[in-house]
């Protein structure tokens, strides 16, 4: 069972920037890099599983990610809490005739059944989160709704790598030994751990467009060789019992 908080029931994006936020981070050459790496991750994850998998992503705000997996073939439900983000999803999958079950919910406080789908993953949720202590009760959550031998992905900025110049917002950092720790706590293991953005996301875009593949394939060979360094880690763990 997760340790109870009182958190804070919030979320960073209105009806407005709803509207803005594709077009806004993945519309140009360098945020479609941004995006194809994020997607492989999980991509890599569902190539391993079957197609009838039941499969949740956590904090899917708009469907950016979602969407490319019901595309490939898999039923992926979703869970945000922002409505107007899921408004824009729903509004997606409508126009591509697709029906998924989408639930606004806090993401420590999910409204599904213990050992209710085959895989649950989050992409660019746990940074955003009040505290270590939340996104590590997301993780929980997530292991919980996950059935025995199932799969939960988890990205997180990488609380290892050396932080450079200040920071504009606060984040939320993790190592990938405290993600171990969760899960070893709570009956699942670590099958992979794999990282992301070596150069940092800014560097995408630090270049112009043109030159946005150039770093994306430096950027790609420098996270394999060291992944426990890059900015963003992606720890894929294995759910052995019930939570």
């Amino acid at each position: 069972m997760k340790e109870e908080h009182d958190f804070k029931v919030q979320t960073a994006y209105s009806h407005e920037s709803a509207e803005k936020y594709d077009k806004a981070r993945f519309s140009s050459r360098a945020g479609m890099e941004v995006h194809f790496i994020e997607l492989s991750k999980v991509m890599r994850l569902l190539d391993q599983t079957s197609k009838s998998a039941k499969v949740v992503e956590i904090g899917c705000g708009t469907g950016r990610i979602l969407m490319e997996c019901v595309e490939a073939g898999y039923s992926v439900d979703g869970a945000d809490a922002s409505s107007s983000m899921l408004g824009k999803l729903q509004e997606k999958l409508e126009e591509k005739g697709a029906s998924q079950s989408l639930d606004v919910a806090e993401a420590a406080k999910l409204p599904y059944e213990d050992n209710s789908y085959d895989v649950a993953y989050t992409v660019r949720l746990l940074n955003q989160t009040e505290s270590k202590a939340y996104a590590k009760n997301v993780i929980i959550e997530m292991m919980r709704i996950v059935r025995p031998e199932g799969r939960v992905l988890v990205e997180c900025v990488n609380e290892q790598r050396l932080q450079m110049g200040r920071n504009r917002r606060r984040t939320t950092r993790l190592k990938a030994s405290e993600i171990e720790e969760v899960a070893t706590s709570s009956g699942a293991t670590v099958e992979r751990v794999e990282g992301a953005f070596f150069l940092g996301m800014g560097s995408f875009g630090l270049f112009g467009d043109a030159f946005s593949p150039v770093v994306s394939n430096f950027d790609k060979m420098f996270s394999r060789l060291f992944p426990r360094y890059c900015s963003r880690i992606y720890v894929t763990l294995k759910v052995n019992k019930s939570i």
